[in-house]
């Protein structure tokens, strides 16, 4: 089996049980675009299907471009993303009113020093999310920041670059 396929089915299998011990211990929460209950809810449910999708992608994007598939600086930008997104999920659910301002400046800070394009921060991050907001809005939230990372570093960085070189 390969890793991506097994990696694939150890990320579904956390999800899956994640969302029976939701189902199980009060239900499956949902959560509000914007954290605004006039907007349409996001059950956590959809993680059931975004998980597996979202491992199976970044694990086939890390294999295409990277020479082994354990490298030391990949699982520390997993883990440190993992990190990052329990420390987001912690200020907001303690509503620490002085970080919760901060957080959208220092993450987008972040993603233009670290190239978070990168798929271990895209699943680390949504993986240290994922208990208190569930998949969706995480993944939607840093595929923007990604996206942002990547504009910067591959775009913007090289351009610069070429423009101070003359």
């Amino acid at each position: 089996m390969s890793k991506k396929i097994g990696l694939t089915l150890f990320a579904s299998l956390g999800i899956w049980l994640l969302l029976a011990f939701q189902f199980f211990n009060g239900g499956i929460p949902s959560h509000y675009i914007l954290h605004d209950k006039n907007m349409p809810s996001l059950t956590n449910a959809w993680g059931a299907l975004l998980i597996p999708v979202l491992t199976y992608i970044c694990t086939g994007l890390h294999e295409k471009y990277s020479a082994s598939p354990f490298d030391k600086k990949v699982i520390v930008g997993w883990i440190s993303a993992i990190l990052v997104g329990v420390i987001v999920s912690v200020v907001f659910l303690n509503n620490i009113k002085p970080l919760v301002s901060w957080l959208g400046p220092i993450l987008l800070a972040i993603s233009l020093i670290v190239r978070i394009y990168q798929p271990q921060y895209i699943l680390g991050f949504v993986f240290g999310m994922m208990v208190a907001f569930g998949s969706v809005l995480p993944t939607v939230f840093v595929l923007v920041l990604a996206l942002l990372s990547a504009a910067v570093h591959l775009v913007l960085y090289p351009f610069i670059k070429k423009g101070i070189t003359r």
